[in-house]
């Protein structure tokens, strides 16, 4: 079945109501009957199950079948810090990092990127998160990350004290590896911020801040990465080193609604 996002206050009684993006995308790209059965997701980990019952190209209505609480069992709280990079690269790491499974996106800025901060206006941060609810649809995720406005590199070790561990990936990293800094923990962290740079990496002043906030760092591969390539890597290789100690299978559970 089609899948489609439900904002707030989408969800009214046993009615599922579709307007603006999505009731386009039903009427007018897919061009679903009436009768037709979709899920509605609302980004929190419930799915509805419905039959569409009225169309105009405003305004979509389904009536709910049964409701379920669904979710991807994860080996924690997986945050990405990404130092902004420039053009549609960034716009292709929030959504294939929400095909993966983060759950919170920081855009960072530091001393190397080279968007300005004039350009990172509160329209860019809701392009962003409607990238995450497209990625979220269609990978059948039911829950959707939360993009941040963007932090500054001071604002990063604030953020960072709600996680066990707190991984700053650098190139120049010659002693650890993300697997060795893994290993180290016996079940995994109760929560991880993994940071990752724009283009040029981060210099060796802001490893050295981050270490002294508590920050590990790890080298990713023996090849250097695109800044672009970097945060996906990272994010598989971080849900594949946890999934002998914490199965990713689904968690459904039906129930009905009065």
């Amino acid at each position: 079945m089609r899948r489609f996002f439900l904002p707030p206050g989408s969800v009214q009684g046993r009615r599922l109501v579709f307007t603006g993006r999505e009731a386009r995308h039903i009427t007018r790209v897919l061009r679903l009957p009436r009768g037709e059965k979709i899920v509605g997701f609302d980004g929190s980990g419930r799915e509805y199950e419905a039959v569409i019952a009225v169309l105009s190209p405003r305004r979509v209505e389904a009536i709910v079948g049964e409701v379920k609480e669904k979710d991807i069992v994860r080996p924690s709280h997986v945050a990405l810090a990404q130092g902004l990079i420039k053009g549609g690269a960034f716009d292709r790491v929030v959504r294939q990092a929400a095909e993966i499974g983060v759950d919170e996106i920081f855009p960072l800025r530091s001393r190397r990127s080279v968007v300005r901060p004039g350009g990172l206006t509160e329209k860019k941060r809701q392009r962003w998160e409607s990238i995450a609810v497209d990625a979220a649809r269609q990978s059948g995720r039911a829950r959707v990350p939360r993009v941040h406005c963007p932090a500054g590199w001071g604002e990063l070790f604030n953020l960072a004290t709600d996680y066990e561990l707190k991984l700053l990936l650098w190139e120049k990293e010659n002693r650890r590896t993300l697997k060795a800094v893994l290993d180290e923990y016996a079940s995994p962290p109760a929560g991880a911020l993994l940071v990752v740079g724009p283009e040029g990496g981060f210099t060796d002043e802001e490893a050295a801040e981050a270490a002294a906030a508590g920050f590990a760092t790890a080298a990713l591969f023996p090849t250097i990465l695109r800044s672009s390539t970097a945060p996906l890597a990272a994010l598989a290789c971080y849900y594949y080193h946890y999934q002998g100690a914490r199965p990713l299978k689904p968690k459904e559970e039906v129930r009905d609604e009065d």
